[in-house]
């Protein structure tokens, strides 16, 4: 292994003919000393150089918030012993612990931007502060632990006992149903030329970064991890340039990049992992925690498993105001609620391309191309497939699907199929061009499940291409559902198409 002769005193110390006439062991024990000693003038400082190299590691390393320069740095813990990490991380970047802070004195309705609390709060202009949930399925009821949750900036302190923020709630919160915590403010920076960490299949997180602000992670390769390559939670203006991330293990789902608890987060690199490339939400909201991700924006490629895997891409129902942008194999799968996705999609074969699911609303963006590939997909499937908007929904909205279609897999164009609908302010508006699409069976089935709860309201064809229309599409619709817009004569003439309407279908 190519060795260091000299570190410079720019890392506070020198160390001579590292490796020089020393065992294996001895070699990789002196990286975790020398590791140990540039962390700790990081932490006591605010800044350190890492010298360029590859560093041998058989322990977690934990970096301290501030600036950590350095050159092309690789942190190899590929040789260590499992049993050495407790926690299961191989690099953790970790802030101070949030504060607890009075309760609030009164409810907040989305918009507020005027905060009391029932004692002083001590924050000042600038500090960031959140609202935790405590009430379960108060966010979205998919999942048992999905909870409320906001972060904010104090944009002027008006009394002791009252601030305003920056920008106003976007959610509404009970007093008596959220705890308030003071966020540390630590903040990252990564400033080495290059950072690459390799981790191990068998340890579950190769880089983790929790409780940080205002972070800039730029030029980080992160590879293996059991369960994450690279994970964040509990983060605020997180930005991140030319990441890569790549995980293969099968043990426990697994991702390329998963950020959870967090908000305002931007990221652009590739993403690989055995079951998404990148996940959004999910995650336990316990412990003075977010329970909705909001403002989570990744642009760049994503893949996962064509076999195992779910998407290039994933939001889970606790997500909200968060895109993805790019090139996205194995598809995209989008839940919570105006999110977005736009670029190329392509499916895994016989699987459907863009998948919806988990959505408490019903306002989604998706544009770009989207591909089926290999296999025909099963009749259940579309190749865009929405099967249970309705249940826990707590907005309408509207959906638009501007999108390029080359479907020839898909015998269902579009699956769009509410269970126990309630509302009446949903829209799914269409602006297709569908260039490829099954030689004999074609459907756009748009009726309900079940039934309990009332057709999808409204579907509203705003520009409608069919390239081969050899073949009409059968359009299975409730009674009651609109169709209609500019393009529907076009789409829904004789020669293009059979509307095939029934008061319920199962």
């Amino acid at each position: 292994m190519k060795r260091r002769e000299t570190f410079g005193l720019a890392a506070g110390f020198a160390i001579s003919a590292l490796g020089v006439g020393r065992s294996s062991a001895a070699r990789d024990t002196a990286d975790d000393e020398v590791l140990a000693g540039i962390m700790a003038r990081l932490a006591a400082t605010g800044r350190a150089y890492l010298p360029s190299g590859t560093y041998k590691l058989s322990k977690p390393l934990v970096i301290p918030p501030g600036v950590l320069e350095g050159g092309r740095v690789t942190l190899d813990f590929r040789d260590a012993d499992p049993a050495n990490f407790p926690d299961r991380i191989c690099v953790l970047v970790k802030g101070a612990p949030k504060t607890r802070l009075p309760d609030l004195s009164g409810n907040l309705t989305i918009g507020a931007d005027l905060f009391r609390f029932k004692a002083p709060h001590g924050l000042s202009a600038g500090d960031a502060f959140q609202l935790s949930g405590t009430v379960d399925f108060a966010g979205n009821g998919y999942r048992h632990y999905y909870r409320k949750g906001e972060i904010f900036r104090v944009e002027h302190v008006v009394d002791a006992t009252t601030v305003r923020v920056a920008a106003g709630c976007r959610d509404t919160y009970r007093a008596a149903e959220v705890e308030v915590w003071k966020r540390a403010g630590d903040r990252f920076t990564q400033a080495c030329t290059s950072l690459t960490i390799l981790g191990r299949d068998d340890i579950k997180l190769s880089l983790r970064l929790a409780a940080l602000d205002r972070t800039v992670i730029d030029n980080v390769r992160v590879e293996r991890g059991k369960h994450s390559a690279l994970s964040f939670t509990d983060c605020f203006g997180i930005r991140g340039e030319n990441i890569v991330a790549r995980q293969f293990s099968d043990a426990h789902e697994g991702y390329g990049i998963l950020v959870g608890n967090s908000q305002d987060v931007r990221l652009r690199g590739d993403v690989y992992g055995y079951f998404n490339g990148i996940a959004v939400g999910g995650g336990l909201t316990k412990g003075g925690k977010i329970g909705m991700n909001r403002d989570i924006h990744f642009e760049g490629t994503g893949a996962s498993d064509p076999v195992g895997g779910l998407s290039g891409a994933n939001f889970h129902g606790n997500t909200e105001y968060s895109s993805y942008r790019g090139t996205f194999r194995n598809g995209v799968t989008l839940a919570g609620n105006k999110n977005e996705a736009h670029g190329e999609f392509i499916g895994g074969s016989g699987r459907s391309v863009i998948r919806f699911g988990e959505m408490h609303g019903h306002e989604f963006r998706v544009s770009g191309v989207a591909r089926t590939n290999g296999a025909d997909l099963k009749i259940q499937h579309g190749a865009i497939h929405q099967p249970d908007y309705g249940m826990h929904a707590r907005y309408g909205g509207r959906t638009v699907l501007d999108l390029q279609l080359h479907v020839a897999q898909a015998t269902r164009i579009i699956w769009w199929r509410p269970q126990k609908l309630s509302r009446a302010d949903a829209v799914l508006e269409l602006r297709l061009d569908i260039v490829e699409a099954h030689p004999t069976t074609r459907f756009m089935a748009l009726r309900r499940q079940g039934s309990k709860g009332r057709a999808f309201p409204s579907v509203e064809l705003r520009q409608f291409v069919l390239r081969d229309d050899r073949v009409p599409i059968r359009w299975w619709v409730d009674s009651d559902t609109r169709l209609g817009g500019p393009a529907a004569a076009n789409a829904l003439s004789a020669k293009r198409a059979i509307i095939s309407r029934a008061q319920a279908y199962k």
